[in-house]
C-alpha cells in the first residue's frame, strides 16, 4: 500500500468512510454497512473499463442477496472536469 494508508484485516472494523453514492448523496459506509463485507467500487461515467465492469458487477451484488457481499458504488467527479 502507499505510505501512510494502513489495510484493514478480514475481521478488523471498517475505518469511518464517505463517499457519494450514484445518486451524489453522501454515504457513512461504516454506519450503513457495519457489520457487513463490502465491496467499494470507485467508478467515473467516462472511464470505459469502469462502464466495462458494471455489468459483472451487477451479476456478483445479484447473487449475494442481503447477508452476502454488498457492492457499493461511488461516483466522484474529477476536479479537473468542468461542470
Amino acid at each position: 500500500p502507499p505510505p501512510g494508508v494502513t489495510p484493514v484485516g478480514i475481521g478488523e472494523p471498517m475505518p469511518a468512510i464517505a463517499l457519494p453514492g450514484l445518486d451524489g448523496a453522501i454515504v457513512d459506509l461504516r454506519t450503513r454497512y457495519a457489520g457487513r463485507r463490502l465491496l467499494i467500487n470507485v467508478w467515473a461515467s467516462w472511464c470505459g473499463p469502469c462502464i466495462e465492469e458494471m455489468p459483472e458487477l451487477d451479476r456478483f451484488a445479484a447473487t449475494q442477496g442481503r447477508e452476502g457481499v454488498q457492492a457499493f458504488l461511488a461516483k466522484r467527479k474529477p476536479s479537473w472536469l468542468p461542470g
